[in-house]
């Protein structure tokens, strides 16, 4: 889809390192995510008598339990790659839909209006659980971390026809506890 949009999202979690080897790790991580996006559309018709504008757009919220488990290459003592699996489990999320039109007639008159909706979201219309891939990098200096990484799912969210999936970019903040 050309017009959709990535939305701002939040998360809260807690990991663990399992160290295999002075360069590898084991990483489980269990996170309360905040996904969604945004798709607009704005059509504009032309007639003899009227021009008229219609602006739509779609915001899906959703909100998951994230689990992914990570193989972590440390590359020095501060900075690490990794990548692995993720599965998720939809908890509950919104459709806002927002609609506006306005008419110019060739007489010098107009109309306009507007529509809005939120609907919940059901967990019986989603793919649970989901699953993808996470990868990415994380500097750290002493107990705390920055990172960054991008999640990339494999499953079709909704569990209809839609073809929609999940495709997120993170900056991760951590403090580690030893």
């Amino acid at each position: 889809m050309e017009n959709v949009k990535a939305k701002f999202g939040y998360g809260l979690g807690v990991f663990a390192v399992l160290p295999m080897s002075e360069q590898f790790s084991v990483q489980p991580e269990f996170y309360y995510n905040n996904k969604g996006a945004e798709y607009s559309e704005n059509y504009v018709i032309n007639d003899a008598n009227y021009t008229e504008t219609i602006n739509f757009t779609l915001t899906y919220s959703m909100n998951y339990l994230e689990i992914p488990v990570l193989g972590v290459f440390n590359l020095t003592p501060e900075f690490s790659a990794f990548a692995g699996p993720y599965f998720d489990i939809f908890l509950n999320g919104k459709a806002d839909i927002k609609s506006e039109y306005n008419i110019e007639y060739s007489d010098g008159t107009s109309d306009s209006d507007t529509y809005s909706e939120s609907d919940d979201l059901k967990s019986d219309n989603m793919t649970i659980p989901g699953y993808g891939l996470v990868f990415g990098g994380e500097y750290s200096f002493g107990q705390l971390a920055v990172g960054v990484r991008y999640s990339m799912g494999l499953n079709n969210i909704p569990d209809d026809d839609v073809k929609m999936k999940h495709a997120n970019a993170q900056v991760t903040f951590g403090y580690k506890i030893k």
